[in-house]
């Protein structure tokens, strides 16, 4: 069923970036697991489940994420069908990706995790001078991004995953007809051109009084005031609530004292040995006391002369993995070697052969090569760590605490935020007036969609009740109550004034700057200030609408000139010279790059909506995604 995929290494890169939706970042795969099988299903994902409490809890997470790059975007489209069908699609994507992954049997072990968390620069801070992670930092500091070791691992498999799923593929090319048109695409162009710039043309602008009065008339719509909201708000937050948190010394030195284990390392043995094979299991009487006999005169060997353990081990040694290396089992500690290896490792000196000891694999001769005794950090080491985890416990339960009051008081006292705070301890915070589309202006925490909705409400603008607590991150919540209103309202002429002058002169300067522009294309005789070559990839500082119709531009007759009017940024004349069809070659390349990305993403897309159809992905009657992506 997934041959294409080891065919299509490159389809299914551009697929991996694309869909794999960041619920892993926004709450981690155990978070799937918090939603209760009373949630309405939506879709079906190879067996299992998409809820509606998914969608809803990634559409405010995203709707959030997005609000903060764009303050200035309209928050009902965050209530729209078309939104929370993208949601659905992409989570749907992501469930195809981690059951394509779960087809090809892909798991991570412990030990490859291990690897990546010791090499992974972020957690630099949690690693003690020889590279291991320490328990109660690496805690510490996952808690203070709102994760559990559990969940940060959970999504670090996920990603590890989906990279190998990446290595398991081959790419794709370009065919023959699409390198055709990626020769056209790359296309260059010989041009001359002037900008009239209607921005400097607005100081010569002459206007009267009755110009202005008649454009207010005829576009009075344009004049008004926005709707606008001031107010107070109180948050209670997880982060504010450990910073009150004094821990006392005697409290982290007894948990120090009660958890010593969790800060010492334990001795370290490296030893080499050879390696008879005779398993227990399957291993006849008389085969074993062969083994074991061998192993004897082996033993006998290296006693004779210790020096050539290494040159021994080499040639007698049947453990293929160390062998090569002279026996060398590296640095281990006594719980990573099975229990009669170990016992007799740890008892032995520097330089001491073992007697023969027998394990579930065999006969071995151990030699140990160095010792790396155990070590306790000190108290003063892990104190800063220890307190952060302290005060990480005691502040998720007072959070726990405070959040139900929080919640049950901004509702039973609804005519004021200033009791609460005060009976809560809570800063009581201002908030400037602004309109729905600056709301991108005040803090992040008000910038929630859903808090956003809810100053602007009957219930907040009208009767300044407050609003609900409202959860706008990781323990977090936020209740706003709006203290002033203004509702949108006309301007009169006198109050819009500048504002008329200033469209008006706008106006008249890009109709100005057309009419000129319309009179230097016709004076085929007056040379354009610029001249260049351009293409697609050589834009000269050209924008998009420029390069567009310069490349649109029938080759014949030459040469012919065209305006590009783009408004207020600008209008264009230009003269087309002539027309070249054969690139340079950095030129072919960077085009030939671009054109295999839009291949390859085409490609990838056909290919999610065959893997949906296999992997049996079906939309449940009422929800809503892409209808193509149906089962």
């Amino acid at each position: 069923m997934f041959d294409f995929v080891r065919q299509h290494k490159r389809i299914m890169q551009l697929l991996l970036v694309i869909l794999i939706f960041p619920s892993f970042v926004l709450f981690g795969i155990d978070g799937y697991k918090r939603f209760t099988s009373d949630s309405e299903v939506l879709a079906v994902v190879d067996g299992h489940d998409v809820s509606l409490a998914e969608v809803e809890k990634i559409a405010q997470q995203e709707a959030a994420r997005i609000t903060r790059q764009n303050p200035g975007i309209d928050l009902k489209i965050f209530d729209s069908p078309a939104f929370k069908s993208q949601v659905l699609d992409q989570l749907i994507n992501d469930r195809v990706i981690q059951s394509a992954a779960s087809h090809f049997n892909l798991h991570v072990t412990d030990l490859h995790l291990a690897q990546v968390l010791r090499s992974n620069p972020q957690l630099q801070a949690a690693r003690d001078s020889q590279g291991q992670i320490q328990k109660e930092i690496y805690t510490a500091l996952l808690a203070a991004q709102g994760l559990t070791p559990e969940t940060y691992e959970a999504q670090l498999r996920a990603s590890i995953m989906s990279e190998t799923l990446i290595q398991a593929i081959t790419g794709t090319t370009l065919s023959e007809a699409t390198r055709s048109g990626q020769l056209a695409w790359s296309q260059s162009r010989q041009i001359s051109w002037s900008k009239i710039d209607p921005v400097k043309l607005a100081t010569s602008i002459q206007v009267a009084e009755s110009d202005l009065k008649t454009f207010f008339e005829k576009n009075s719509a344009r004049f008004h005031t926005e709707e606008s909201i001031q107010g107070e708000w109180i948050s209670l937050d997880l982060t504010q609530i450990a910073k009150q948190i004094e821990i006392k010394p005697e409290d982290a030195k007894s948990y120090y004292q009660q958890n010593i284990q969790l800060y010492s390392t334990p001795e370290q043995r490296r030893a080499r040995h050879v390696l008879i094979n005779a398993p227990k299991d399957g291993t006849a009487a008389p085969d074993l006391e062969k083994a074991r006999q061998r192993a004897e005169d082996i033993r006998v060997k290296i006693l004779a002369k210790p020096s050539a353990f290494d040159s021994i081990a080499k040639s007698e040694s049947q453990d293929t993995g160390s062998a090569k290396q002279g026996g060398d089992l590296g640095f281990f500690g006594k719980k990573d070697m099975v229990k009669p290896f170990a016992d007799a490792a740890f008892d032995l000196k520097v330089g001491e052969v073992s007697v023969v000891v027998q394990s579930e694999f065999g006969f071995h001769i151990i030699q140990v090569t160095e010792i790396k005794p155990g070590q306790v950090q000190a108290f003063e080491t892990v104190k800063p760590a220890i307190d952060q985890l302290l005060k990480n416990q005691l502040a998720q339960k007072r959070y726990a605490e405070l959040a139900e009051q929080f919640t049950n008081l901004v509702y039973e006292q609804p005519d004021g935020l200033a009791p609460i705070a005060k009976q809560l301890n809570l800063e009581l915070k201002a908030f400037p007036s602004v309109t729905r589309e600056k709301i991108g202006l005040l803090p992040s925490e008000l910038q929630h969609p859903k808090l956003a909705e809810a100053l602007f409400s009957s219930d907040s603008v009208t009767q300044k009740k407050n609003t609900a607590a409202i959860e706008v991150g990781s323990s977090k919540l936020v209740s706003a109550r709006v203290t002033q209103h203004q509702t949108k309202r006309q301007l009169e002429y006198e109050e819009a004034k500048d504002q008329v002058l200033t469209q008006y002169k706008a106006e008249e300067s890009i109709r100005k700057a057309q009419m000129d522009a319309q009179a230097l294309q016709k004076s085929t005789s007056v040379p354009l200030k610029e001249e260049a070559m351009v293409s697609r990839i050589k834009t000269q500082g050209l924008s998009a609408p420029v390069i567009n119709a310069v490349l649109r531009q029938p080759s014949t007759p030459l040469p012919s000139r065209f305006v590009v009017d783009e408004g207020q940024a600008g209008i264009y004349v230009v003269e087309l010279k002539s027309v070249s069809d054969a690139p340079d070659t950095n030129t072919l390349q960077l085009s030939k790059n671009l054109m295999q990305r839009a291949y390859s993403d085409a490609q990838a897309q056909a290919y999610l909506q065959s893997l949906r159809h296999q992997l049996n992905v079906k939309l449940k009657s009422g929800s809503t995604s892409n209808p193509s992506s149906k089962g």
